[in-house]
């Protein structure tokens, strides 16, 4: 897929957000604009100052102004967006972002079936060998915390020494190997939204 990323740094002279190389760059957002909503693609609009980043289909659009339904991380409607086409500072279409928010809004029933398995797993094993050893024999992904890092992972081997994981990125990519000490661990999570992400993205990718 061809990434349609416009940035707003091609200006050769400093540009104040209003007083940005407007006609140019509002020229390119109409036609990113007109594809997404022709396509029904999803977009990621990404916005001066505080760097919010909102992604969604396009609704309806004027010179002036573009509305999104915005679709969060997880792929669920998370209501309708309306922003000054004069804040946006970068439009992407079909970046891994927006294939893997495309996948989840098209997949929610496949999201609730992993949020089930998740939640039968046993809740009174009570410490962290428990914990990782289930992920590991049910091939979850979890998330580990230490004082050096935090990884949402797949569990790979385990002992009451250390633990070897495969780190697995918010696209559900594999993000290398590593081996952490048990004793370094300060907490695990299993099951959250995160981490059903990012198992069904790794689904897609690795075992569909």
């Amino acid at each position: 897929m061809t990434n349609v990323s416009l940035i707003v740094n091609l200006c050769h002279t400093q540009q104040t957000p209003s007083s940005k190389c407007s006609t140019n760059f509002e020229f390119m957002f109409q036609n990113a604009f007109s594809d997404a909503l022709e396509s029904k693609k999803i977009i990621s609009l990404n916005t001066y100052g505080d760097n919010a980043t909102w992604i969604g289909f396009v609704l309806a659009y004027t010179s002036e102004f573009v509305t999104i339904e915005h679709v969060s991380k997880y792929g669920q409607y998370d209501g309708v967006i309306t922003l000054k086409v004069t804040d946006i500072e970068r439009v992407d279409l079909d970046d891994e972002m927006c294939r893997s928010v495309n996948f989840l809004y098209h997949n929610t029933k496949e999201f609730s079936k992993l949020s089930k398995t998740y939640a039968n797993l046993e809740n009174d094993m009570g410490d962290f060998f428990s914990v990782l050893s289930e992920c590991k024999e049910k091939n979850l992904i979890c998330s580990i915390d230490t004082k050096e890092l935090y990884l949402s992972c797949f569990v790979l081997n385990i002992d009451f020494e250390e633990i070897h994981i495969l780190a697995i990125d918010t696209h559900g990519q594999k993000d290398g190997e590593c081996h952490v000490k048990m004793e370094d661990i300060d907490y695990v999570s299993v099951g959250r939204l995160q981490e059903i992400r990012r198992l069904l993205l790794y689904n897609i990718h690795y075992r569909s």
